[in-house]
């Protein structure tokens, strides 16, 4: 019964890394600070895609090219969106994020 116990929370922990497929330590900060990663986001048109429920979000960008989509919410706009990240591009601008909002709280 313990086997069967660890086998499933091996089970549910990948499948939910698989789904994530994003820096963790990222993505804590971006929960801490939300509002601050957003606004970064949106000003890095070239790496990050953001749905906040427009029609055309892909404006001619290729899906194939992108990770996710991403779930945040955001307190400023009182609403979730969907990111989706370049894949080649999203480990160094999530670096960058995360250089920039941290030193702010420390």
């Amino acid at each position: 019964m313990e086997t069967a116990i660890f086998i499933g929370i091996g089970i549910v922990g990948f499948i939910a890394w698989s789904i994530m497929k994003g820096n963790l330590s990222f993505w804590k900060v971006a929960a801490k600070h939300p509002d601050e990663v957003f606004h970064l986001m949106t000003k890095n048109e070239s790496v990050w895609v953001i749905d906040v429920g427009e029609t055309d979000i892909w404006n001619g960008k290729n899906k194939a090219d992108y990770s996710g989509p991403f779930r945040l919410f955001v307190p400023s706009i009182n609403s979730f969106v969907k990111i989706y990240g370049k894949a080649d591009l999203i480990e160094s601008a999530q670096e960058k994020i995360v250089k920039e909002v941290l030193p702010a709280h420390n």
